[in-house]
């Protein structure tokens, strides 16, 4: 279990290689602010809020342990139904089905400027997971070319309020273009604002 996020992590197949021989897999990265646990130190927490005590924590998969918590936890806070640190009883994680338990939230602290409305909180945490040599190389050139829609204003040879677009004379088997229904989004630019 690691606390606060302290750095990037991939989880492998040693037994799936790229053509290099670098094993394939996935890499959760940290997104730019996480939070910082408010459980740890709680005396209202006892063993029932155990998932809130880190930000990243890793377990074998078990059909057993399919949630962190239970309903029930808040009820009995010294012997939850689910305690999150059964999970981890020692065994091997090495080439086995893994979980990646990620905890994030945001911390909102109240202040005079919340009234009438709530501004947007500053204390949120993210991360984003991503291929590590999953592939054996840049999958996106396989990608068909783009196709650039104009809105009606931005090319004066397009007559009708629809949506015009360059594919740049490579035919496409499908055409990025909604069919009939619903109709096509148009744009009325007699509306104004009030």
């Amino acid at each position: 279990m690691l606390s606060n996020f302290q750095g990037g992590y991939a989880i492998v197949n040693k037994q799936a290689q790229t053509a290099w021989g670098y094993p394939r897999g996935y890499a959760l990265q940290p997104g730019p602010n996480p939070i910082q646990t408010t459980v740890v130190g709680s005396k209202r927490a006892l063993e029932n809020v155990n998932w809130g005590r880190y930000n990243l924590a890793v377990s074998k998969r078990k059909e057993s342990e399919p949630a962190s918590s239970s309903m029930w936890d808040q009820n009995l806070t010294g012997d939850p139904p689910v305690n999150f640190h059964n999970f981890f009883d020692g065994e091997s994680l090495d080439q086995e089905d893994l979980i990646m338990w990620v905890n994030v939230g945001m911390h909102h602290i109240p202040s005079a400027e919340d009234v009438p409305n709530t501004k947007t909180n500053i204390a949120t945490s993210s991360f984003m997971l991503f291929p590590v040599n999953y592939f054996d190389y840049d999958v996106s050139i396989n990608s068909r070319n783009a196709i650039v829609l104009f809105a009606p204003t931005e090319t004066p040879e397009i007559t009708s309020e629809v949506y015009g677009f360059e594919d740049y004379g490579v035919k496409q088997e499908f055409a990025c273009i909604p069919d009939a229904s619903p109709p096509p989004f148009r744009y009325d630019s007699s509306w104004q604002r009030p």
